[in-house]
């Protein structure tokens, strides 16, 4: 019996399984079960797998977006300890870390699925938080 048992989880985790097309990774299936059990128990679930992935890559949009914004915090914490420095030297590190984040960034979310419109539109928002981050350094 343990045989069978572990030759049918061989099986079974040799390919990861899919929803709609897109990978159900531990982080994935955590952001999933609480809109699965929103949507169970609403009056009309609709168990529609393309709106439920959807939902779930904007979940882990959301935390891709606040993992780069606390690297961004302390990335910047890391230059102000380098202070003080010219003018010139510190502009040019403070563009190669944006370069360096946004590309990090588009990189995860292309990776989740995200649409370009996705990307930039949480780009757009790592940029206003670093040009937020600047003004306090």
């Amino acid at each position: 019996r343990v045989d069978a048992l572990r030759n049918t989880l061989i099986e079974q985790l040799a390919e990861p399984k899919l929803l709609d097309g897109q990978p159900l990774t531990g982080p994935t299936v955590a952001a999933l079960m609480p809109l699965l059990a929103e949507t169970l128990k609403s009056d009309a679930p609709s168990l529609n797998p393309t709106s439920l992935m959807q939902r779930v890559v904007e979940v882990e949009m959301r935390r891709v977006l606040d993992e780069q914004l606390q690297a961004l915090n302390s990335a910047t914490e890391t230059l102000e300890e380098d202070l003080p420095v010219a003018q010139v030297k510190l502009e040019g590190r403070l563009e190669n870390l944006r370069k360096n984040f946004e590309k990090s960034m588009k990189d995860k979310l292309l990776r989740l699925g995200a649409t370009e419109e996705g990307c930039t539109a949480s780009l757009t928002a790592l940029h206003t938080e670093f040009k937020h981050l600047l003004s306090t350094v």
